[in-house]
């Protein structure tokens, strides 16, 4: 199943999360960073600040 990033949406397990992210910045050619992971949020950010 492909997911799709949306802001504010919430995965069922972290392993669909990071799949997610990995298909979106792979498609779009981009690169994130983890701003901060613990239990209930990860928060990453795109790496280019101009990328839109």
């Amino acid at each position: 199943m492909s997911l799709s990033l949306i802001l504010g949406i919430i995965f069922s397990t972290s392993k669909e999360l990071k799949e997610a992210i990995s298909n979106d910045t792979i498609s779009k050619h981009y690169e994130t960073s983890i701003i901060k992971s613990d239990l209930t949020r990860y928060i990453v950010k795109c790496r280019n600040d101009n990328y839109k």
